[in-house]
């Protein structure tokens, strides 16, 4: 029995080593990355980042204009393309309208004239017409909503 006390604990011991090693391993591989943003929040790309990686061994957290993310290098390196197509400056859209007003209006008359010389028939006729035009323009971001009034 005293023989196999001395045995059981160097196996121990050797199995305590590995595990060391293993959990060392894991440690090691895993690591951190800051991405800074330029055109979107943080708190947006972090959202939608966690939803796609929700069972992958990754944390994601936002500070600021800073996206932080920890796991293994492989999906680091994939949530970086990831944050570098989300990244982007939103989409700007411009909205006119042109409004073009024609008032018009037409005149006649005529009339008759009778003196000394003789008779004289008078006939006219005009047309009058004014026109406007107006235009209103805004330009609108991706995801916002606009209102133009006019008349």
């Amino acid at each position: 029995m005293y023989q196999i006390l001395p045995r059981f604990r160097s196996v121990l011991l050797t199995f305590a080593a590995i595990v060391a090693l293993a959990a060392s391993q894991t440690a090691f591989t895993a690591e951190a990355r800051v991405y800074e943003l330029s055109h979107r929040t943080a708190d947006d790309v972090a959202f939608q980042i966690r939803e796609l990686y929700q069972q992958a061994p990754v944390t994601i957290s936002a500070r600021g204009q800073q996206l932080i993310a920890r796991g293994e290098p492989v999906l680091l390196d994939e949530i970086g393309v990831l944050v570098e197509s989300m990244d982007v400056p939103p989409v700007q859209m411009r909205i006119s309208i042109r409004y073009l007003q024609d008032i018009g209006g037409k005149e006649s008359g005529g009339g008759v004239t009778v003196n000394r010389n003789g008779v004289a028939v008078n006939a006219e006729r005009r047309t009058i017409s004014t026109q406007s035009t107006r235009e209103r323009s805004l330009v609108v971001q991706d995801g916002q909503s606009a209102h133009i009034t006019s008349g």
